[in-house]
């Protein structure tokens, strides 16, 4: 994106070429820049989010994630794939329709690494005990909202139907499904599970379940109307919208929605702000974790450890568990003022 600028910076003030169309240039090569950057930022969001949900669930179904070397090969065919189909974004774009459909291929064989990924999930909770703490409802509404967003934009994925629903408020919706179920609801079931070990407090539960519900709420109630509106041909980018099969209606759901998402995303950044001082104390291992991470004091020190621990598999903590049980003893501290497991 700072190359793409760079050039339209050079083509506005010093005569550059790169998109005029009268020099050589093409102002489509500034949509494919802009796209492969929008899509790398779409594939953070996601990877992210899938990286942070495995670490919840694990912890929360009191189980180790089933298929966990699949959904790390998963989050890699999504990073390839996902980056390929860029030009799912371009279908109405004037570029040669073979193109097109390469975008397409690329765009629905995300359909397996995404599948792989939902079903170990699944099959990880429905094996476990499960611990309904602000984790992992955050984490489950993040499933159920990225999920809708992930089927809306496979519909997309298919040109022909792309021809007649791009750049309208359809595509919108999908793309805010798919941004606010793992930007925003991903990101804050990671913040309720590492907010712990970033400052030795808890959030609070009750103002997080009226966050989410606000969150879920105000999700649907602005994406579901866009998307209908889309379906009537709105279209996005547009300075004022007109009151054509009941449009206005659809727009003033939408507008009220979004101001309930951000009812309950400000309300979480308030539970954040109150809970980092004022939160009940949490101590380095609240959540009973398997990962690293809880072996450190809450805060962990700059360095987080004296002496590097033994990290034999993928759950070093809970394999420190199972040695204690083993001995039947307890372990040493690895450092002076360092918790043990």
């Amino acid at each position: 994106m700072l190359a793409a600028m760079t050039m339209l910076e050079i083509d506005r003030h010093f005569s550059g070429v790169f998109f005029n169309s009268g020099e050589g240039g093409a102002p489509s090569y500034w949509q494919h820049l802009s796209w492969i950057f929008f899509t790398g930022v779409w594939l953070t969001l996601a990877i992210s989010a899938i990286g942070a949900i495995s670490d919840i669930i694990a912890t929360f179904s009191g189980r180790s994630l089933l298929g966990r070397r699949a959904i790390m090969g998963s989050m890699a065919a999504i990073g390839a794939f996902g980056l390929l189909a860029w030009m799912q974004n371009m279908y109405t774009a004037a570029i040669p329709i073979g193109f097109l459909y390469f975008a397409q291929a690329m765009a629905l064989l995300l359909v397996i690494p995404f599948g792989i990924v939902i079903f170990s999930w699944l099959a990880t909770l429905a094996g476990g005990a499960l611990r309904m703490r602000a984790p992992l409802v955050y984490a489950l509404a993040a499933i159920s909202t990225l999920s809708i967003g992930l089927a809306l934009e496979l519909m997309q994925s298919v040109v022909a139907v792309a021809w007649q629903i791009s750049a309208s408020t359809t595509a919108t919706a999908a793309s805010g499904y798919v941004v606010v179920g793992a930007g925003v609801l991903g990101g804050l079931a990671a913040l309720h599970y590492w907010f712990p070990k970033m400052t030795g407090h808890t959030m609070g539960e009750q103002l997080s379940t009226f966050s989410l519900v606000a969150i879920l709420i105000g999700v649907h109630l602005t994406f579901i109307p866009l998307y209908l509106a889309g379906l009537e041909g709105q279209p996005t980018d547009v300075y004022k919208y007109f009151d054509v099969h009941h449009l206005d209606i659809l727009n003033l759901l939408s507008t009220i929605g979004s101001i309930v998402l951000f009812v309950g995303i400000a309300g979480e950044a308030i539970n954040a702000l109150l809970s980092r001082e004022g939160g009940a104390r949490a101590g380095h291992d609240p959540w009973h974790g398997s990962t690293l991470e809880w072996y450190a004091p809450a805060p962990p020190p700059v360095h987080n450890f004296d002496v590097v621990p033994d990290v034999r598999s993928a759950e070093p903590l809970k394999d420190i568990r199972e040695l204690i049980g083993t001995n039947g003893g307890e372990p040493a501290e690895a450092a002076e003022g360092e918790p043990v497991a």
